[in-house]
């Protein structure tokens, strides 16, 4: 089966369509394997921070990539290595 909040994920029409897009997924991916570098590459980027926060919001705001701080609401508040 899918990890815990997977189904919350898939059951999200926004999240769908938004995971149609090959540059949200290419963001997506690359978050996922290139840590605190690749979350600085978006990090001007309102639809994929705003998809990033819906998705750690549906997961129960916790792992997933070690993103602290980063309310399930969306906001940049006290995400390390982000000072521009």
């Amino acid at each position: 089966g899918a990890p815990p909040g997977m189904e919350a994920l898939f059951s999200d029409p926004e999240l769908m369509a938004a995971m149609q897009k090959p540059n949200v997924m290419q963001a997506l991916m690359e978050m996922q394997t290139g840590g605190p570098a690749a979350m600085a590459k978006y990090a001007n980027d309102p639809e994929i921070l705003g998809l990033v926060a819906k998705i750690q919001a549906k997961m129960g705001g916790g792992g997933g990539g070690g993103m602290p701080g980063m309310p399930g609401g969306g906001g940049m508040g006290g995400m390390p290595g982000m000072d521009g």
